[in-house]
């Protein structure tokens, strides 16, 4: 859970994955508190929380531009375009962060 003042805004979820990376999940915030600064800051938290993993991956929606500029702005890069990566028929691109 996301919380700002013990209310529930979001949620954030991960997943340790084999040979020392995390995958992050699932970032969401509620409509009324987007565009605040609150999801980067959610990330940058678990990253703190994660910090002994050597790398971070996760996948976005290309159409999903505010998250992918989240994404870069907090350090990750665009590693490949996934085609019908969910079995959704939609594309995904697929980002990551190494951490040192």
């Amino acid at each position: 859970m996301i919380k700002c003042n013990n209310i529930t805004i979001g949620s954030i979820s991960y997943r340790i994955q084999k040979k020392g990376s995390v995958r992050l999940e699932t970032v969401v915030l509620y409509p009324k508190y987007r565009n605040k600064g609150l999801g980067a800051q959610a990330i940058l938290l678990l990253l703190k929380k994660i910090k002994n993993f050597k790398r971070v991956d996760l996948t976005v929606h290309p159409h999903n531009s505010q998250a992918i500029i989240l994404y870069l702005s907090l350090g990750f890069t665009i590693e490949s375009w996934i085609d019908n990566c969910y079995g959704d028929g939609e594309p995904r691109l697929m980002l990551f962060k190494n951490k040192k």
